[in-house]
C-alpha cells in the first residue's frame, strides 16, 4: 500500500508528535509499504500568524496530493494529524479516492491564561478555527484514530459520530526504550524526582512547584530534575529552594533514557493530554509514575500497582504519594517491575500491523 503521513510539526525524531509519525512510517516501510511524509518544515515558506499557517498547511497538502497524482503516485491511505486534512473530503476528485484517516493527538485545549489583548487580537478566532477544522476533519474522514478511550468517548459525544468510525489506537514507544538489559532502580533513601515536558500551566507544573516546596520542608536532600525547558533560570526561580532543582533543555533519546534510568519517580500532573508519551517511556524504564486521569497513561496505570493517579490541581496528593513511596521501598520496587511489564506491548511493530489491518479493512 502507498501511505502519506502528514503532521504540522517540524521533522524531529526526539519530539513527541513528530516521532509518533516517523515511528509508524518507518515501520510501515520496513514491512514493504511505500510511505511519504509531510512536516511543516517541508513547506516552501512559513507564516508567523498561526491561523494563516493552519490554512496554508492544509492547502499545501492538497497541492502535494495533486502534484503526486500528476507524477503517477496515487496514495491508498492518507493519515493526517490534528484536523489539517479537513479539505481532503471536498477535493478528492483532484487526486483519486484514497482512504482518509484523521489522526487525533488529543482534544484541543488551552490551559494557559491568555492575555486579553492576545485573546482579542488572534487567540480566540484561532481557537475557534482549530475546533472547526478538527470537527470538519472528524465528521467527514472515513475514520478517525484516537489515542485512548476517553478521547473516543469525547469525540463521539461532541461531534455526534458513529462510534464505529472512531478507533482507539495508542501510539508506541521507540524500540530503544525496551532495552533488555534494564537494571531496575537501586535502593535509595530518597527517590530522585523527574519531570519531562514543556514548562506550561497546561502540564500542571504549578502543582509540581507547590508539591516540591512542601516536600523540601520534610525531606532534606530531595532533588528534582526538569527536562525540556529553555528558560532554565526562570524555571528554577519558581522554587523556594532551588539548590537541588536541575533544569535542562530538550535532549536526544539516548540521553533521555539515561535520565530515566537515573531517576525513580516521574511527576506528570497534566491537565490535558492526548497521549502523554513521557509517561509510557518512563514506565518502560521501570520508573514509578505519578500522573492525573488524562491521556493513555490513565488507562494503563492501576493505582498503587504500576503507578499512581492523583486528582487534577492537587499538589497535596502528590506530596502524600511521594511520602508513601519514601516510606515503603518494597512498594516502589514492585511498581518499578509492574510498570515495565505494563507497556511491553506498545511497540511500533504492533502499531504498524494494526494500522495495516485497519487500512485493508476499510479501504
Amino acid at each position: 500500500m502507498k501511505y502519506l503521513l502528514a503532521i504540522n510539526v517540524p521533522r524531529d525524531e526526539n519530539a513527541g508528535a513528530a516521532s509518533t509519525v516517523l515511528g509508524l512510517g518507518k515501520k510501515l516501510q520496513e514491512k514493504g509499504h511505500y510511505v511519504d511524509f509531510v512536516f511543516n518544515d517541508d513547506l516552501p515558506f512559513r507564516t508567523k500568524n498561526p491561523a494563516w499557517h493552519r490554512l496554508y498547511f492544509s492547502i499545501y497538502l492538497i497541492v502535494k496530493l495533486v502534484g503526486q497524482r500528476i507524477k503517477k503516485v496515487e496514495y491508498d491511505v492518507l493519515i493526517v494529524s490534528g484536523g489539517y486534512g479537513y479539505l481532503i473530503p471536498f477535493s478528492r476528485f483532484l487526486f483519486g479516492k484514497p482512504l482518509f484517516i484523521n489522526r487525533s493527538h488529543g482534544p484541543e485545549y488551552v490551559g494557559e491564561p491568555i492575555p486579553l489583548k492576545q485573546l482579542i487580537s488572534y487567540r480566540l478566532p484561532y481557537e475557534l478555527l482549530i475546533r472547526w477544522q478538527c470537527e470538519i476533519a472528524t465528521k467527514y474522514a472515513d475514520l478517525t484514530l484516537v489515542t485512548n478511550q476517553f478521547e473516543k468517548t469525547h469525540m463521539t459525544r461532541n461531534f455526534n459520530l458513529d462510534i464505529n468510525r472512531i478507533i482507539a489506537l495508542p501510539p508506541a514507544i521507540h524500540d530503544m526504550f525496551f532495552d533488555k538489559h534494564l537494571n531496575y532502580k537501586n535502593k535509595c533513601k530518597l527517590p530522585k524526582l523527574l519531570y519531562v515536558g514543556t514548562w506550561i500551566e497546561r502540564k500542571g507544573v504549578n502543582q509540581i512547584v507547590k508539591a516540591y516546596n512542601m516536600l523540601c520542608g520534610q525531606y532534606d536532600g530531595l532533588s528534582l530534575t526538569i527536562v525540556g525547558i529553555d528558560n532554565k533560570d526562570e524555571v528554577e526561580s519558581e522554587f523556594e529552594n532551588s539548590m537541588n532543582v536541575y533544569a535542562k533543555s530538550a535532549i536526544d533519546r539516548k540521553d533521555l533514557i539515561k535520565i530515566y534510568d537515573s531517576h525513580q519517580v516521574l511527576i506528570f500532573p497534566t491537565l490535558s493530554e492526548g497521549y502523554g508519551k513521557v509517561v509510557l517511556e518512563a514506565m518502560s524504564r521501570g520508573m514509578c509514575v505519578i500522573t492525573t486521569p488524562m491521556g493513555y497513561g490513565a488507562e494503563i496505570i492501576n493505582h498503587n500497582e504500576n503507578g499512581f493517579i492523583v486528582p487534577f490541581h492537587d499538589h497535596e496528593a502528590i506530596v502524600s504519594t511521594i511520602s508513601t513511596i519514601i516510606s515503603d521501598q518494597k512498594l516502589l520496587d514492585s511498581i518499578s517491575v509492574n510498570a515495565r511489564k505494563s507497556v511491553e506491548g506498545l511497540t511500533w511493530d504492533n502499531v504498524a500491523d494494526k494500522t495495516i489491518e485497519i487500512s485493508e479493512r476499510y479501504k
